[in-house]
């Protein structure tokens, strides 16, 4: 599934790519989910063409398609309050999956709408594996990107601002990664970013949903964006993610278990 709530939206930025012929980077039947604006141009000319189908007889009961997207038009307010924050809204999808999708879903692969993954049945095998070594196991709980260090506040993000209001954005970011600077958990920072430096990539992930700990986690991260009033979930993201690392390394140290998640020992099995 994709979110894009820009009310100019004329298409889904992936919806007619192909990366290769044999690329499957979409799930059959009516499982490709798009998030949009009831009021973008894209849901307006879909309904204006649909109704024009259903003048002449053959338009009714259509679902509103985008290439092999299908729509979920969400009627959002322009001027959302004080306690539901537009930025918030927009990842409120991405960041809390399960207030969209049934209990019985399992999995939720999200990407963000100009992007295109290569191949989900494969994506949807390793999130089905669980790390595992002799004495332990545990679980996926979300699989998300690799990033590329790069500094958030380069020139070219500096130069496209444009208003005010992205100005204020950098700014609590700004505020907001300097405080992560400062907690400085007790991590490696060569596996988790300074606050400056981008090393996961959200731009895609697959969220379990049937999970309490990927819950919490996602709980944890939405939190944060909440707290700082940010546009963005990167610098949350490597910061919860970190977090979580440190409190299990406590917990199992304190039991006299050394973490047994990493090293040459562990690998990966199916799920049992």
């Amino acid at each position: 599934y994709t979110v894009d709530l820009d009310e100019s939206l004329s298409i889904v930025p992936s919806a007619h790519l192909k990366l290769k012929t044999t690329s499957k980077s979409f799930l059959k039947g009516n499982c490709n989910l798009a998030f949009v604006l009831e009021q973008s141009r894209l849901v307006q000319s879909l309904r204006n063409s649909y109704r024009m189908s259903s003048f002449i007889g053959s338009g009714q009961n259509k679902l509103l398609r985008n290439g092999a997207w299908i729509l979920v038009p969400l009627n959002v307010p322009s001027n959302t309050s004080e306690d539901l924050d537009s930025d918030v809204v927009k990842l409120l999808p991405k960041l809390s999956p399960g207030l969209f999708f049934g209990s019985n879903t399992k999995r939720a692969i999200y990407v963000d709408s100009n992007i295109l993954l290569d191949s989900i049945p494969n994506l949807l095998r390793e999130a089905a594996t669980q790390p595992y070594n002799e004495e332990m196991e545990g679980a996926t709980a979300m699989l998300i990107g690799r990033g590329t260090p790069k500094d958030y506040f380069s020139d070219e993000d500096e130069d496209n601002m444009g208003t005010n209001q992205r100005a204020l954005d950098s700014s609590s970011t700004l505020v907001q990664n300097s405080a992560y600077r400062m907690v400085r958990i007790a991590v490696a920072d060569k596996l988790f970013g300074d606050g400056f430096m981008e090393l996961l990539d959200s731009r895609w992930m697959v969220h379990t949903l049937q999970s309490d700990d990927a819950r919490l986690f996602r709980c944890d991260v939405l939190g944060e964006v909440v707290q700082w009033e940010v546009d963005s979930d990167r610098s949350a993201l490597e910061f919860v993610l970190g977090l979580h690392d440190m409190w299990s390394r406590v917990i199992v140290k304190a039991s006299g278990v050394s973490p047994w998640w990493i090293g040459d020992n562990v690998v990966t099995v199916p799920e049992q």
